[in-house]
């Protein structure tokens, strides 16, 4: 889903929220349970490719920044409710990040998935007017056909 950033509706008194900051990671991870911070630790803890960097000016508790090599990456606690995830999607974007990345968890129906599959949507739902700001309902949300 791509929408003009001419077209995201901002609240006056938010707007200052979403001024660009320096440094900001390209890629932001979107998450929708506090346990991937820990995640995260425990994989720096065997990958010697991924750091978490506990030094960068904006860290706070819902946003902290990892880097896989030379890739710094926002990790981004988003929560499952649909108008907080997309606040955290805005934000992201006008922060600096272009390439956002929205993980979670579903369940499925198919037998043949085991826990721990990684899935890749095809494209999103939107049904719940959640998103109505950032692109109308008659623009579907696909995901980039080179990622699956």
């Amino acid at each position: 889903m791509y929408t003009p950033v001419e077209q995201c509706v901002i609240r006056p008194h938010e707007r200052e929220l979403y001024q660009p900051k320096n440094d900001y990671p390209r890629v932001g991870i979107l998450m929708h349970h506090t346990s991937y911070y820990q995640l995260a630790h425990d994989l720096s803890l065997s990958d010697q490719q991924l750091k978490v960097d506990g030094t960068w000016e904006y860290q706070k508790f819902n946003l902290q920044r990892i880097w896989w090599g030379n890739l710094p990456i926002a990790l981004v606690w988003a929560s499952d409710v649909s108008e907080e995830a997309v606040n955290r999607l805005m934000e992201q974007y006008f922060w600096g990040a272009k390439d956002i990345i929205n993980i979670g968890s579903a369940g499925g129906i198919n037998p043949s998935l085991e826990v721990g599959n990684g899935i890749i949507g095809q494209r999103a739902i939107r049904n719940n007017r959640a998103l109505d700001n950032i692109a109308s309902p008659e623009e579907e949300a696909l995901s980039d056909p080179t990622s699956y």
